[in-house]
């Protein structure tokens, strides 16, 4: 839709599969890649998560449902999953320090 932010997800053959419509707005760090993704939850498949424009993180489940979502209070510069001691964490760069997050199902 025209003025929505929108992420889709697609088949090998192109097809969409899903949608889910984000905050409309521009991160202020023009670097950040606002999307990636992991098995945060120790589920049998990874999630995707999304930074909004308006400093909230969406993450949705591999068919597109929404999981959780919740506001950073700052924008992000940067976004990433990894594994620290063993458990998946969400990584988050705000301007002069990275926080980790463990979430859990």
């Amino acid at each position: 839709r025209a003025g929505d932010d929108t992420a889709v997800g697609f088949n090998l053959r192109g097809e969409e599969l899903w949608s889910y419509t984000l905050p409309l707005g521009v991160h202020r760090n023009a670097a950040l890649e606002p999307v990636t993704a992991g098995n945060l939850l120790g589920d049998a498949t990874a999630q995707w998560v999304f930074a909004g424009a308006d400093g909230t993180i969406h993450i949705l489940s591999q068919q597109g449902e929404l999981i959780d979502h919740f506001a950073l209070g700052a924008a992000p510069s940067g976004l990433a999953v990894a594994s620290l001691d063993g458990r998946s964490v969400l990584l988050v760069s705000l301007g002069d320090r990275v926080e980790a997050w463990r979430l859990s199902p």
